[in-house]
């Protein structure tokens, strides 16, 4: 069975509806892969700077998957953009042996390369402020985008493939919305480029 741990701040004052879509369509994802995943969310409405450190020493012994839809900064994963509950100078440790896959501002730029160097397996992140549109029918496909690299995993790709099927993803969005919405088409461009792969991208879901 593989362990995996979703944070999603569903409660956050700007982007907490979308961050709910992608915890529920990260649901639907893992659970559907012919691999046994031991799903475990955390409350939206829980305190993730507390919670978390209780329950991740019960499984970082092992391989994981740690899936996060948060605010970020170059350190830190933030829940409501201020608070840090995983950070470079603090409690970066919980995180190791995690496949860590990261939608926040920022956090690939330092945060994503310190996990890896404490014993994080691998990390999906942005290294730059990444943007949501969520008007002219543009939102699901956003949603697409911040959550295709599951599909990826839980369809067999190497980490390093899921990395590049995310950016495939974005030039399709990038595609469809050129010709009829330019700026929507450019921050799928910004996000795809600020897309980062630190650590081991050889691992499959079987490695897991």
């Amino acid at each position: 069975m593989i362990n995996s741990i979703l944070v999603s701040d569903s409660n956050d004052n700007t982007l907490g509806d979308f961050f709910e879509k992608c915890k529920v369509k990260s649901e639907e994802i893992l659970q559907s892969s012919q691999k046994e995943i031991n799903l475990n969310v955390i409350p939206a409405n829980a305190a993730f700077d507390m919670v978390l450190p209780m329950q991740l020493p019960n499984i970082n012994a092992d391989r994981f998957i740690f899936v996060s839809y948060t605010h970020g900064s170059e350190t830190e994963l933030l829940q409501n953009g201020v608070t840090p509950f995983i950070s470079s100078s603090d409690n970066e440790n919980h995180l190791k042996n995690a496949f860590a896959y990261c939608f926040a501002c920022e956090a690939g730029t330092t945060l994503g390369k310190e996990l890896c160097e404490k014993g994080t397996i691998a990390f999906i992140g942005y290294d730059k402020e990444v943007t949501v549109q969520v008007y002219f029918n543009a939102e699901e496909s956003f949603i697409e985008c911040a959550t295709s690299g599951l599909t990826a995993l839980v369809n067999g790709m190497s980490i390093k493939d899921v990395y590049s099927s995310m950016k495939e993803k974005y030039n399709d969005c990038i595609d469809e919305f050129y010709t009829k919405d330019f700026l929507t088409a450019s921050l799928f461009m910004d996000n795809r480029d600020a897309l980062v792969l630190h650590g081991n991208g050889e691992l499959t879901i079987d490695d897991l």
